[in-house]
């Protein structure tokens, strides 16, 4: 199976697992990995049919009466299927991704994105990631500012480092 195979395969599990994530219907997921090694933080935000509000993954067990044990467990699960996918880059000689952004529908369009940022290097905690990406893809700051300035340095961080 060639490189591009293999890689389609391995998105349309990640896209399975998480739409049997997300309780009920849904329209459009934006989703990011952080790679820090075989160590990774998945975040993904989701719309839903007839509504104009966007929530967030960790809002699941709340927002939707999802017990937090089998959510964990599943969110355990796709962060493995991001260390697969990265794998998959290693098997094929490819440098390991630090990032990857991965939107799709339910109509089944996708999009994929790379960035090869060495979050290892890097002591940002997942919240000042969440902040970044939040910020990044969607224009949302955080409440305060503090973490408005954390989003900054982590933004700076991503700019410096893009394309070493």
């Amino acid at each position: 199976m060639s490189f591009e195979s293999k890689l389609n395969k391995q998105y349309n599990k990640i896209a399975n697992h998480v739409s049997d994530m997300i309780p009920g219907p849904w329209e459009k997921v934006y989703l990011v990995a952080y790679m820090k090694g075989y160590a990774s933080q998945v975040i993904f935000f989701f719309t839903v049919p007839q509504k104009d509000e966007l929530y967030y993954s960790e809002h699941i067990p709340k927002d939707f009466g999802v017990s937090r044990d089998k959510y964990g467990q599943r969110v355990f699960r796709l962060c493995d299927l991001f260390d697969d996918l990265n794998a998959i880059f290693v098997k094929y000689g490819q440098e390991q991704f630090g990032t990857c952004e991965l939107d799709f529908t339910i109509e089944g369009n996708l999009n994929v994105s790379f960035e090869y940022i060495d979050w290892k290097a890097s002591n940002f905690s997942p919240s000042e990631k969440f902040d970044y990406y939040r910020y990044k893809k969607f224009g949302i700051l955080p409440k305060f500012q503090y973490q408005i300035d954390d989003l900054h340095v982590v933004e700076k961080y991503v700019k410096e480092n893009q394309g070493k």
